[in-house]
């Protein structure tokens, strides 16, 4: 099994690539974050990060695709633009055939820190030590997909 893990987002989504091999150990093979230029339009960024999804599925012959469940916060337009990243994930996951995952983000925090209302900061410290490659990830967009990845992964076994 390859996971493909994203945190969504219309200037950096965050993504973690992880594998779970013949002998059900699981390895973080990638985690980084898609930097999107803010000059595109909307449209132009979805079909970029389209592009990427695509090319990093077919590249990696990922199995799964992992997301955290959007909630509304304080800006209604955030939550739309939001929808928008989230059609183009359905989308990839229909097209290549994935097996696809949603958790609300207090089932993501409460599986990788025990608390399912920690902060930002409790959730990438905890996955900084469970993946030391993650040190240098100075955007929470790269903790926050590799822990709804972790997530997925522990929640599936």
């Amino acid at each position: 099994m390859k996971l493909l893990a994203i945190d969504p987002g219309l200037s950096f989504t965050g993504y973690a690539l992880y594998v779970k091999d013949e002998n059900k150990k699981i390895i973080l093979l990638k985690a980084d974050v898609i930097k999107i230029k803010s000059t595109l339009s909307i449209p132009a960024k979805l079909k970029f990060l389209y592009d990427i999804g695509n090319e990093m599925i077919c590249d990696h012959e990922v199995t799964d695709l992992a997301l955290e469940t959007p909630f509304l916060g304080k800006n209604a337009a955030t939550f739309a633009k939001l929808g928008y990243i989230r059609s183009v994930l359905y989308l990839l996951s229909e097209v290549h055939d994935l097996s696809l995952h949603e958790f609300p983000p207090q089932v993501v925090k409460k599986a990788v820190t025990g608390d399912g209302r920690a902060d930002k900061v409790s959730v990438a410290r905890v996955m900084r030590r469970l993946y030391p490659q993650l040190i240098d990830a100075r955007c929470t967009d790269v903790t926050d997909a590799a822990a709804v990845g972790a997530c997925a992964i522990y929640l599936m076994r």
